[in-house]
C-alpha cells in the first residue's frame, strides 16, 4: 500500500507508510511488481541482429499453436490455450504488428513479446514476453522486444512499460538491457488475524 500525498516527495511517503503497517502488524511480501519504463524513438531503439537462421516478423494465423506451446513452455504454471489466443486477438486494443515473434530454423515460435498500445498517451506496454527454454540464451527474447518497440514508435508511442516478479532475476537484466529502469514497485503486506 502506497499513500500518495501531493506535496510530499514520494519516498518519504512511502516510508511513513512501510512503517505505518509494520507498526500495525503487516508484513512486507518478499516478493513485489516492480514497474519499469523508458522513453523510445526509432533513433534509439536499435535493430538487432537475427542469431542464426532464426526470422523476427509479426505473428502469424498459423503461429497460433507454436506460439501457444511456446508461451506455455516460457512460463511453466501457466496454461494458454489456443481458443484463448485467438480470442485474444479478436480484442480491439490488439494490433497485429505488435505481436512479435522470433522463428526458428525449423518454423517454430522460439519467442514472443506482445505489446499494447495506448495510441492517446502514446505509451506502449508489454505483456507478455519470453522464450522457449529450448532456444534461450540466444537473445532472442530481446530480438523480438527491440523489434517491438521500433514498430510501436511507427504507430506513435514514445515511452514504452513493463513489469515483472522481482524475484525474476533474470527478467529485470532483460529488461535492462532493452533500456528500462525500474520506475517503482507494487507490494503487498500480510499480518495474520489470531
Amino acid at each position: 500500500m502506497v499513500t500518495r500525498l501531493a506535496g510530499l516527495d514520494g519516498a518519504i511517503v512511502m516510508r511513513f507508510s512501510v512503517e505505518l503497517l509494520h507498526a500495525r502488524g503487516f508484513e512486507r511480501l518478499a516478493s513485489g511488481v516492480p514497474a519499469m519504463s523508458r522513453t523510445i524513438a526509432v533513433t534509439d531503439v536499435a535493430a538487432l541482429a537475427t542469431p542464426g537462421d532464426y526470422t523476427i516478423r509479426e505473428l502469424r494465423f498459423d503461429d497460433l499453436g507454436s506460439r501457444v506451446l511456446a508461451f506455455n513452455a516460457a512460463f511453466p504454471g501457466e496454461e494458454l490455450r489456443v481458443d484463448a489466443y485467438r480470442a485474444l486477438r479478436a480484442c480491439s486494443l490488439y494490433k497485429p504488428r505488435l505481436d512479435v515473434v522470433a522463428i526458428s530454423p525449423s518454423s517454430e515460435v522460439a519467442a514472443f513479446a506482445t505489446l499494447w498500445l495506448d495510441t492517446h498517451n502514446g505509451v506502449v506496454q508489454i505483456e507478455p514476453a519470453g522464450c522457449h527454454p529450448d532456444h534461450r540464451r540466444l537473445g532472442l527474447a530481446r530480438s523480438v522486444i527491440q523489434q517491438g518497440l521500433r514498430w510501436s514508435v511507427e504507430l506513435g508511442a514514445t515511452a514504452a512499460l513493463v513489469q515483472h516478479i522481482s524475484s525474476n532475476t533474470a527478467a529485470k537484466a532483460l529488461y535492462e538491457s532493452c533500456g528500462f529502469l525500474t520506475a517503482c514497485e507494487d507490494t503487498g503486506f500480510v499480518k495474520t488475524i489470531r
